[in-house]
C-alpha cells in the first residue's frame, strides 16, 4: 500500500483541489488553524460588531465547522453574503444570508445557512422569559432563507452560479456568549433547539471551546473555561 506523504506540497495541492470544487468560496482546512487564529477570532468577538466576526470567519472558514454539529472535519467552504433573492421591483428587500457554508463528511457534502448576531447579545431576553429581539429576528431570517431554498432552489443555484448547491441541511444561528447566559436564558435557547426541526442556535463559545481543544493557547489568549455552548 502506497503511503501519502502529508508534507507542504501535499497540502498545497489539497487546497488547490478544494478551491476548484466550489469556485468563488473561501476554503479552510485543519492545517490553517492555529492558536493565534483563535486569538484573533476572540478579538473579533469582543470588537462589538457583526462585521468584525464576519470578516474573521471569512478569512478563517475552518472555524465555522466547529459550530456545526455534524461537520465531518474534512474542510469547510463558505460563501459570505451570497444573495439568494434579489431586491424585488416592489421594493421588497432581497435575501442575503451571512454565509452559505459547505461541510463534508463520509456521507457527502452538506450545505448550511449561517446567520450571525453579536457576541454581546443573547438569544433569550434578559429575564429568560422568551426570545430577545435579536433572537426573534435571527429565527425569522433563518426560516425565511430555508423557505426560499425549498421553493426556489433551481433559481438560487442559477443566480448564484453554484452548480453543486443543494438544499441546506439546516440553518445555524450564531449569537451571544453561553458563559454570560443565565440558566433561564440557556433554557429558552435549548428549548427552541429541541423543538426546531432544522434551525440550530449556538453561542460563539462553541467555536472557541472546540477550537481551543484542537490548538491550545498562546501567552496572549483570553481566560478559558469549559462552558455549555
Amino acid at each position: 500500500m502506497k503511503l501519502t506523504q502529508m508534507d507542504e506540497a501535499y497540502w498545497i495541492e489539497r487546497r488547490a483541489e478544494a478551491e476548484r470544487e466550489f469556485p468563488g468560496s473561501s476554503f479552510g482546512m485543519r492545517p490553517d488553524l492555529t492558536a493565534e487564529v483563535v486569538d484573533r477570532f476572540e478579538d473579533a468577538l469582543h470588537a462589538g460588531s457583526e462585521e468584525a466576526i464576519q470578516m474573521c470567519l471569512t478569512e478563517n472558514p475552518y472555524l465555522v465547522q466547529y459550530a456545526i454539529r455534524e461537520s465531518g472535519h474534512h474542510g469547510t467552504w463558505v460563501y459570505p453574503k451570497q444573495m439568494i433573492r434579489p431586491k424585488a421591483a416592489t421594493g421588497e428587500p432581497g435575501l442575503i444570508p451571512d454565509f452559505l457554508a459547505v461541510t463534508r463528511s463520509s456521507l457527502g457534502d452538506h450545505w448550511w445557512v449561517v446567520e450571525l448576531k453579536r457576541f454581546d447579545t443573547q438569544f433569550a431576553d434578559a429575564q429568560g422569559g422568551g426570545m430577545s429581539p435579536s433572537g426573534h429576528k435571527a429565527v425569522s431570517q433563518a426560516a425565511g432563507y430555508l423557505s426560499h431554498f425549498r421553493e426556489y432552489i433551481d433559481a438560487i443555484r442559477s443566480h448564484a452560479r453554484i452548480p453543486r448547491l443543494t438544499q441546506p441541511a439546516g440553518a445555524l444561528i450564531l449569537i451571544g456568549d453561553s458563559r454570560a447566559e443565565s440558566a433561564a436564558q440557556r433554557t429558552v435557547r435549548s428549548n427552541f433547539v429541541r423543538t426546531s426541526a432544522n434551525i440550530d442556535v449556538a453561542s460563539y463559545r462553541r467555536i472557541v471551546v472546540n477550537a481551543r481543544v484542537d490548538v491550545g493557547f498562546t501567552p496572549n489568549s483570553r481566560p478559558f473555561s469549559l462552558e455549555p455552548t
